[in-house]
């Protein structure tokens, strides 16, 4: 099996570690929205407000699908 390139494996790991980050702001904005105004925000809301940080709408979009499918308290 032939070695990945040094700079492509980081390239790789980077861009894991920014999607991990992404649905993680995600998920704190999704539950943060219900604690403000009592009702889950939908998905166009959650991209609004994280695409000011300059995140990425698809990464954001599966993290609050998966989100929407988990049961909520």
């Amino acid at each position: 099996m032939e070695e990945l390139d040094p700079y492509l494996e980081l390239e790789m790991e980077q861009e894991l570690e920014m999607e991990i980050w992404v649905a993680t702001q995600a998920e704190r904005c999704y539950q943060a929205y219900f604690k403000f105004h009592g009702r889950y925000p939908d998905l166009d809301t959650v991209i609004r407000i994280l695409d000011y940080r300059k995140c990425y709408d698809s990464v954001i979009r599966t993290s609050i699908e998966n989100i929407q499918k988990t049961p909520q308290p």
